[in-house]
């Protein structure tokens, strides 16, 4: 509870919900009264309250700082010209849509010859490169910096949040600027660290002849899924795994396992001498690049050894408790990290509800308890062993499930029910074939010919674990879409949502079961901007869509022109009007119950649907395409005239409402209700 108090606190500070001088007035206060009745029964309470203050208090300063520094930096670096950027890479470099994506750790900027020092973290996008830089090794970058988006439409991710929480001080793109290796201080140590890393990669490759499964195993055993395939990956994603490829307690634990076996096999007593392990876990952070959730394990790892090592009674969810208050303490953003999140709820949700789930599955196979076990026929003591194994993977698979759900639903809008079933294979497959990874890591400092044939027994495992999850991915609505939370609070029908994005329009209009979508989004945005909104609305794939490319609109096979007007009509008294031109700007008229809306994406006079038209409310969605202003550049504007709807358009300026992210209108027994979605 303590832990539970503070981490609610540091989330508290973070969103906002209070004052920190109401904050601070109640630490002091609890605090006060705490240290009066300590034999009370409000002593515990107190303690609680106490804790939650000083929780929001910590997360409150903490983004306070971290924002303030942000906008320093950003000020200092602005007017400067042709920088380079110096620092250490401090995550594994991942290929992204034709380029990668890694974290710098910022030691100093470079302008011609003078060095302007400044720390922190950046997120960096680079071009393809001849030679990829690796995890620890000091470069110099020239690029633009940037502030991340915050969210403007449903189903996408707030990176302004995302990057605060990580400390990331902005983003850099380099694009097609060089990036070159630099000295550094700590060269050994750096040097040291990846020579090992590149052994290990060796050693996890002798035997297994597929790039894909090679990429698997590693980034299985020790993290790094910068080789692994894309499609391989969105396959794990489908069926609920690629949990797997996070390092955290399952390939600590085989780590640490291994070394209580060979302290057994010696002759040592393994809880006791335990704590000679700790510079291998520590070690091991250090190969797999240092992630929240391999710290976070061995956190937890390093807190059970010194309990055997004093003799102390390590209690599972005590661990839980400390390594959260320990982490939060230490960085208190991190409780925005959905990693961290995730991690916690899955395992918290496997202390309280596995054993419970167990006994509840296991019943029905459980030999009665009043009669001797071996007086019980050689059948039912097997079937009794089968329905035990059975039970237990299926309460840790359903346990696991149920602590990931709440999460899985709220923050990515899915629902992927067959990853109970999978992991029940994939979850004891994973823990077999990391237990042989991890043996073949260490044996190939021995011997080559070791590696080889662990890993050739492991490529089976490995095979059967990409059939097993492949036949899952395929199943039908394998992941359900989950609504926008804000949908599900607005009943009304029909409704019309206006997305703001950058490279162009999206208008998603729905009517009971009907949908209609106008897309003029480009680029990358495609990809993972409209994707994103789709789900979340859960606008099916069949919808009559409106798209342009290549300097025309389509609709299916059909191309529309310049003067041609579609009109759609679903027999229940709504009615689309659309027209567009060959800039990929439109004008959408909707009809429903005697309320007429007119949505536009280019400047009203200009609008051959808005002449002489009554109308209850204009929707005005512009795009500025500011040169080197990612952020902000476009503008929705609402005119609402509410009983003077019969004027003219054209004479409406005088009562703008601007608004800078999506919106939603919902018509609801003739009234109009329109919300902005921030």
């Amino acid at each position: 509870m303590p832990a539970l108090f503070f981490a609610a606190g540091c989330y508290g500070g973070i969103q906002g919900w209070l004052g920190v001088i109401t904050a601070w007035g109640g630490l002091f206060v609890t605090l006060g009264i705490w240290l009066r009745l300590e034999k009370s029964k409000w002593h515990y309470p107190l303690f609680l309250i106490s804790l939650f203050c000083l929780g929001f208090i910590h997360g409150k300063v903490q983004w306070f700082w971290i924002e303030q520094e942000r906008l320093q930096a950003y000020k200092r670096l602005k007017g400067l010209k042709r920088p380079f950027f110096e620092g250490i890479v401090e995550s594994f470099p991942q290929k992204r849509n034709h380029g990668l994506c890694f974290q710098l750790k910022l030691q100093a900027v470079r302008v011609e010859e003078k060095s302007i020092p400044l720390e922190g973290k950046l997120f960096c996008r680079v071009g393809d490169l001849p030679r990829e830089p690796y995890l620890g090794q000091a470069v110099a970058i020239e690029g633009k910096v940037f502030l991340p988006p915050r969210k403007r439409n449903p189903g996408e991710i707030d990176y302004y949040k995302l990057s605060l929480q990580r400390r990331w001080l902005f983003e850099l793109l380099s694009g097609d600027f060089p990036l070159f290796s630099i000295p550094q201080k700590d060269q050994f140590c750096a040097v040291g660290i990846e020579v090992l890393r590149r052994k290990i990669k060796k050693n996890l490759s002798v035997g297994i002849p597929e790039e894909g499964l090679r990429s698997l195993l590693q980034g299985m055993v020790y993290g790094d899924v910068s080789g692994m395939d894309s499609q391989l990956a969105e396959v794990f994603k489908r069926a609920g795994a690629y949990h797997l490829f996070a390092v955290s307690g399952q390939n600590v634990g085989i780590i640490l396992g291994m070394g209580i076996f060979l302290l057994k096999a010696v002759g040592k007593n393994q809880w006791k001498y335990s704590f000679v392990f700790i510079p291998l876990l520590v070690v091991f952070s250090f190969v797999s690049g240092n992630g929240p959730s391999v710290v976070r394990a061995c956190a937890a790892c390093i807190y059970c050894i010194l309990g055997w090592a004093l003799k102390r009674k390590v209690d599972a969810l005590h661990c839980w408790a400390v390594s959260l208050f320990a982490f939060l303490l230490y960085d208190p953003l991190a409780i925005m990290d959905i990693g961290l999140e995730l991690s916690y709820a899955v395992v918290l949700s496997l202390l309280l509800l596995a054993k419970p789930l167990f006994g509840l599955f296991y019943s029905p196979f459980k030999i009665d308890p009043y009669i001797p076990r071996s007086l019980a026929p050689f059948p039912r003591r097997m079937l009794d062993q089968v329905g035990k194994i059975g039970a237990l993977l299926l309460a840790a698979s359903l346990a696991a499930w149920l602590g990931a759900l709440p999460l899985e639903v709220f923050c990515f809008h899915t629902l992927s029910w067959v990853g109970i079933f999978d992991n029940l294979i994939a979850v004891p497959l994973a823990e077999l074939i990391v237990l042989l990874g991890s043996l073949s890591a260490l044996g190939g400092f021995f011997s080559d010919g070791l590696a080889c044939v662990l890993n050739g027994i492991n490529r089976y495992f490995l095979w059967a674990l990409v059939l097993v999850v492949d036949f899952w991915a395929k199943i039908p609505s394998a992941v359900l879409a989950v609504p926008e939370m804000k949908m599900l609070g607005h009943p009304a029908c029909p409704w019309i949502y206006v997305a703001q994005v950058d490279s162009g329009h999206l208008c998603v209009i729905k009517n009971k079961n009907h949908y209609w979508l106008l897309n003029s989004v480009q680029g990358r945005e495609e990809e993972y901007r409209v994707g994103a909104i789709k789900k979340a609305l859960l606008v099916p794939p069949d919808c009559p869509t409106l798209t342009f490319q290549n300097g025309c609109w389509h609709l299916k096979e059909l191309t529309v022109g310049d003067q041609k007007e579609l009109c759609w009509d679903d027999h229940d008294g709504f009615r689309l009007t659309f027209r567009a031109n060959r800039e990929g700007e439109f004008g959408c008229l909707v009809e429903k119950e005697k309320r007429k809306i007119l949505f536009l994406s280019y400047p009203l006079p200009f609008s051959s649907l808005a002449q002489n038209c009554p109308f209850d409310l204009l929707v005005e969605h512009l795009l500025e395409r500011r040169k080197n202003n990612r952020l902000h550049s476009s503008l929705i504007r609402i005119y609402d005239h509410g009983q003077a709807s019969m004027r003219s358009p054209l004479n409406l300026e005088k009562y703008p409402r601007t608004f800078q992210e999506g919106i939603w209108i919902f018509l609801e027994k003739g009234n109009i209700r329109l919300e902005s979605q921030g």
